[in-house]
């Protein structure tokens, strides 16, 4: 029997109102949607808390809560789809704790990971995650994409952070490169290497490693790597759905 249910989400968190009551409807695959467990509230709602911490909203340089609503009635298991196709395009997993919430890999879900490795985690790898992402909310693909450094800078650099504005991606104030681990690549679906070759060791444990050998430096021109990055999007979400 399909349980139906209304969906109240803003950037802070989303609510989940269920005709029936929220303690009569298995909410383990909305649990599973969203990347973390929910709790039941009076009134028959179930809520889930997903804060951001990388969004600044100031008016007259005074900080300001932004909350934008949107409603949706439908089976409870469909409900979570419109809000976790928003935090892959972020780039954004929700923390079990309620903590707030930072681009990192899924795990314990049916979503595959792709990691995307450059030498310093820094440029190359980020310019595709997010796209990837993007591509991969849009055509409901089941993956999910993070940004490692083989040797991660310390910063991600202004000429990445302000260039890719323009293709409307933000990177949070608190984002950092981020190294790449081993466990992280043995449970990947695929690690792309752009302009790199994986450790030996990470060689060894990773399923599907993959080198694009033709991308351009971002710092010598954002434009070019980005139309190469992009040029090698559409064979490997190929490759990937074929091999899925």
């Amino acid at each position: 029997m399909q349980r139906f249910a209304s969906l109240i989400a803003g950037f802070a968190g989303m609510a989940i109102s269920a005709t029936a009551g929220a303690a009569d409807i298995d909410w383990s695959k909305v649990d599973q949607a969203l990347g973390k467990p929910g709790t039941n509230q009076p009134g028959g709602v179930h809520k889930y808390g997903l804060p951001r911490s990388d969004l600044t909203i100031t008016i007259d340089d005074s900080p300001h809560l932004f909350f934008m609503h949107f409603w949706a009635n439908d089976d409870v298991a469909k409900l979570p789809r419109g809000p976790r196709a928003a935090l892959d395009l972020v780039d954004v997993k929700p923390k079990p704790s309620g903590e707030a919430a930072q681009p990192a890999a899924k795990t314990g879900s049916s979503t595959g990971t792709i990691v995307f490795v450059c030498r310093y985690g820094s440029a190359k790898s980020v310019v595709a995650a997010r796209f990837f992402n993007r591509i991969a909310a849009e055509q409901g693909l089941p993956f999910h994409a993070v940004a490692r450094g083989i040797e991660p800078e310390a910063v991600i650099p202004p000429y990445v952070r302000e260039s890719i504005r323009a293709d409307r991606f933000e990177i949070g104030p608190e984002e950092r490169p981020v190294p790449l681990d081993a466990g992280e690549t043995h449970d990947a679906v695929a690690v792309i290497c752009i302009m790199c070759k994986l450790p030996p060791g990470q060689l060894a444990v990773a399923r599907q490693s993959i080198e694009w050998t033709d991308v351009p430096d971002v710092s010598d021109g954002y434009t070019a790597a980005r139309d190469r990055i992009l040029g090698h999007m559409k064979e490997l979400t190929v490759r990937l759905v074929a091999a899925k």
